[in-house]
């Protein structure tokens, strides 16, 4: 039967195999009982260099075709400003929150609606960046979401309730505060991503 090494045919199986080591590589002896002894040199040191600049070869063509999608895909949304879902009227929402908790010109429920725009927001922005397939892919954005609904929740229910006292108002206060320095926060994330995104060049 024949047998096949390092693709090449080497006839008849051999009675026995040896090696000689040297600095690149090794000698494979095979000697057969019908005959002259084969001598076969295998240069290891060379076998692994060509596999190298294979590899690198594959791997510069796969980070080009990565490279190439990146580029079609950020040109895709490169006009679509994730900073856009977030209305230039939410500071004045948010004053007027913070006029209401102290304020009694308006019933609380007044500002219920209000908050609403910060959710609204918060769902808009979570579908655009779903629609960039970014949606859990920063986790400084994932911890902003959850440490926003809290608070939200809570700001929600200071307005459905009828507790009127100091310490229900300045604890809301401290919830508004909260929700807003964290929406800024979320804010200046979009726009980076905003930047990045209008960087379409090769560089």
């Amino acid at each position: 039967m024949n047998e096949l090494w390092l693709g090449r045919d080497l006839g008849n199986s051999p009675s026995s195999f040896d090696t000689i080591a040297y600095k690149e590589g090794f000698q494979l002896v095979s000697d057969y009982p019908d005959r002259e002894t084969k001598f076969t040199d295998v240069k290891t040191l060379e076998i692994i260099q060509r596999q190298k600049e294979a590899i690198k070869g594959i791997l510069k063509k796969v980070q080009s075709e990565l490279k190439k999608e990146e580029k079609e895909h950020k040109g895709k949304f490169k006009n679509e400003k994730l900073t856009d879902v977030f209305p230039k009227t939410l500071s004045y929402y948010t004053g007027k929150m913070y006029e209401t908790i102290h304020s009694k010109k308006y019933p609380k429920p007044f500002d219920a609606n209000h908050i609403k725009h910060i959710e609204e927001t918060l769902e808009k922005l979570k579908q655009a960046l779903e629609k960039r397939n970014l949606w859990g892919a920063y986790d400084s954005i994932k911890y902003l979401y959850e440490d926003l609904s809290f608070p939200i929740e809570e700001f929600k229910k200071y307005f459905e309730r009828e507790d009127q006292s100091e310490a229900a108002d300045k604890q809301a206060e401290i919830n508004l505060f909260f929700i807003d320095k964290k929406m800024e926060e979320l804010k200046g994330m979009a726009k980076e991503i905003d930047e990045d995104y209008s960087q379409t060049d090769d560089s």
